[in-house]
């Protein structure tokens, strides 16, 4: 018999929110922090190696964008997850845009 920590009724806005990603998050196996914290620590070391090549602006910190990346991956995932008619394409197109900087109108 499986016992849920948290019942349906505990999260009303579920459908609507994201901050039960944090709850994700603190209730992980230790298996999944494992994995999360060298998952980090590996795409820090491939920003880290941008920079020595003079790919990525050496001003940033790598564990900065590391995180970022992770937080657009997740934030993705979390909200495939609550509605999946989310188009993958369109997201795609849209952090493009965002990365290289032609997002904003005129650039």
């Amino acid at each position: 018999m499986t016992t849920n920590l948290v019942g349906p009724t505990d999260f009303p806005a579920s459908r609507k929110s994201t901050y039960l990603n944090t709850a994700a998050v603190a209730l992980m196996y230790r298996g999944a922090e494992v994995a999360t914290t060298k998952w980090f620590s590996e795409l820090a070391e491939i920003v880290r190696e941008g920079q020595e090549r003079g790919e990525v602006r050496a001003t940033l910190d790598p564990k900065a964008v590391a995180q970022i990346l992770i937080s657009l991956l997740e934030g993705f995932v979390l909200q495939k997850a609550l509605d999946p008619s989310v188009d993958s394409t369109n997201y795609l197109e849209a952090l493009d845009a965002f990365l290289n900087c032609s997002f904003w109108q005129g650039s």
